[in-house]
């Protein structure tokens, strides 16, 4: 039997821009990154909807990796800190951990979730089955997964919209 050989990192990168294209709307900035074949930033254009998503190519694997970091601004860690409940805490993370889970995602509360700092989710997409559909099921999830967490923060009352900074002084 004869293997197709896997397309070259720039084919993958033109498809993944042409499909990045196809969704429309979206910008796509380079990011230089030595330890990857190649490494892009995209997102919505002048816009903080959507948290931007990295798309790489690590070299030495056959791979992508899609997912994005959030490190939260000193006013939304405050906002989260100044919530001594626990259950709700608890009922923040566990539901955005299970909502990743059933979407395949790997989750990482930075440095845990009671002094929560950032929260980084990913997941990987071996090249073998990188299909246009494969790529935007995985976009569309982290744009969802970004949507969903701002939702939690807001409906804990743990956002900026619901924290006055002066009340925990």
């Amino acid at each position: 039997m004869h293997l197709m050989p896997s397309p070259t990192p720039e084919i993958i990168l033109e498809n993944i821009k042409e499909w990045i294209n196809d969704l429309g709307k979206l910008s796509i900035t380079p990011h230089k990154n030595p330890k990857c074949q190649f490494s892009i930033w995209v997102s919505l254009p002048e816009s903080s909807i959507i948290q931007p998503i990295m798309v790489t190519y690590p070299k030495n694997d056959e791979k992508i990796l899609f997912g994005w970091h959030w490190l939260m601004e000193d006013m939304d860690s405050k906002a989260y800190h100044a919530i001594t409940d626990i259950t709700k805490k608890l009922h923040l993370t566990n539901s955005f951990r299970n909502e990743a889970m059933k979407r395949k995602f790997i989750l990482q509360f930075e440095p845990d979730i009671f002094k929560l700092k950032g929260i980084a989710i990913f997941k990987f997409i071996p090249i073998n089955e990188l299909t246009k559909e494969s790529f935007r099921g995985v976009m569309l999830d982290l744009m969802y997964m970004w949507g969903y967490l701002m939702s939690l923060f807001e409906n804990n009352d743990m956002s900026r919209a619901g924290f006055n900074p002066s009340d925990y002084i």
